[in-house]
């Protein structure tokens, strides 16, 4: 299966929906962001929901820190406030995306919470209150 993510933009939530396919890997996780950069500037709100279930391979740990790397990079290149829910279908894809979130710096303007319902991701990031402002 070749590596694609599905992309859906709620206009009226603001949340990009990210549903990645096949093998996981930094380039199809980083996809979301840059979507997100091309068509909102750098001054809109960034609310993005990774829904893992549509892979067919996991992390390992050294594609995990290779991840948590490229994002921090393109976080600060490219000055993004945004917060991030990853749906995680499993309790291993659930322990290696609190493993990202662990290993993210907490100064780089992004924020991690990891949910394994998409329902409650949703409701987390169309919360107003609780969304980032740019």
């Amino acid at each position: 299966m070749s590596p694609r993510v599905r992309l859906v933009l709620n206009a009226s939530s603001g949340v990009l929906y990210a549903r990645p396919r096949g093998r996981l890997t930094p380039e199809l996780m980083l996809a979301p962001l840059a979507e997100v950069y091309r068509r909102s500037g750098a001054n809109a709100f960034r609310l993005i929901l990774w829904d893992l279930g549509g892979l067919s391979h996991d992390l390992d740990y050294s594609d995990l820190r290779l991840l948590t790397t490229r994002i921090a990079q393109v976080v600060v290149e490219w000055q993004l406030d945004a917060r991030l829910a990853i749906v995680a279908d499993t309790p291993l894809r659930f322990g290696i995306s609190r493993q990202f979130q662990a290993l993210l710096p907490e100064d780089i303007g992004i924020e991690v919470e990891v949910f394994s319902e998409v329902d409650q991701a949703r409701e987390y990031l169309e919360t107003p209150e609780r969304r980032l402002r740019g």
